[in-house]
């Protein structure tokens, strides 16, 4: 009898050992920056319309490294994605 009720003691003290060592190995390493965004300036007006025949959009590069954060940690989405990214002088309040 006295054997049978550490029994329970010890399965639960081999289980705790046995995630402690499977711990470290489940954490997920930290998330490495991605290459640097080059955003440049827009060389004339854009309009927000869709059509990136605009003055402003041209010589401008496009990004497709993007990130997914809702569905995962940092994934690569599963749709092809490009972005646009410039600036002028204008502000927005």
């Amino acid at each position: 009898m006295h054997v049978a009720a550490r029994s329970p003691i010890r399965l639960a003290v081999l289980g705790l050992l046995a995630l402690a060592t499977l711990a470290p190995k489940a954490r997920a390493a930290a998330p490495q920056p991605g290459p640097p965004l080059t955003i440049r300036r827009a060389p004339g007006p854009i309009s927000i319309d869709g059509d990136l025949s605009d003055a402003g959009w041209q010589g401008i590069e496009s990004d497709t490294t993007w990130y997914e954060t809702n569905v995962g940690d940092n994934v690569p989405p599963q749709v092809k994605n490009e972005g646009y990214l410039a600036y002028d002088d204008r502000t927005r309040n």
